[in-house]
């Protein structure tokens, strides 16, 4: 019924916002590379920062997500929990580690938060709703470790070998992901279907 079919949706919803978890991993491996090339040299260092701060962006990706399926199932409640629970610990973390570590103590604390509101939101949603999408994170877990390896490989020179490199390491992780099983057969199906050239056939051949 309708509730299956919107059960459906914010898993689905879930598994291409933790689909982002390997990008991050990435990001991680090529912060340096990439601030290089866009910032220039002399902000080479930064690239911790980039990588905290960008694992932080796809934390709170997935945790919005999951945010509007909890506020779907009519438990606003809990999202003000969530939230001043990410809040809280966020400004405790800044205060102890901003004055030790300063900018990179922030992203800390920051991507720490983030992560954390992530999986708790994940979590609840399926406490609250039946949603589940741990087949997903798992499959983002494992390939995220390969890609943060493989990033850290061959540093590149300039903005083309960099989009190379972001383009050649991006394919890895979608074959990945279908190589573990991402898709099932009517998702295949409907992917297939949806692509130009069979879409294309089916016009012609009606």
């Amino acid at each position: 019924g309708a509730v299956a079919d919107a059960r459906r949706v914010a898993r689905d919803a879930l598994r291409v916002s933790m689909a982002l978890i390997p990008l991050a991993a990435l990001v991680a491996g090529m912060g340096d590379e990439i601030v290089r090339v866009v910032f220039g040299t002399s902000f080479a260092g930064a690239g911790v920062l980039l990588a905290l701060l960008f694992a932080a962006g796809v934390a709170l990706v997935v945790m919005s997500v999951a945010v509007s399926v909890i506020t779907a199932a009519d438990a606003q409640g809990v999202v003000s929990l969530l939230g001043v629970g990410v809040l809280g610990g966020a400004v405790a973390g800044h205060l102890v580690l901003i004055p030790r570590f300063g900018a990179v103590g922030a992203a800390m604390v920051t991507a720490t938060a983030s992560v954390a509101g992530g999986l708790a939101s994940v979590l609840l949603v399926h406490r609250l709703w039946d949603v589940r999408a741990y087949a997903t994170l798992l499959r983002a877990a494992l390939i995220a470790g390969p890609a943060y390896w493989l990033a850290t490989q061959a540093p590149t020179l300039g903005l083309l070998g960099l989009l190379t490199k972001v383009v050649v390491l991006t394919t890895f992780v979608v074959g990945a992901f279908l190589a573990l099983g991402e898709l099932d057969p009517d998702e295949r199906r409907r992917v297939r279907a949806a692509w130009p050239r069979r879409r294309l056939a089916n016009a012609e051949s009606e």
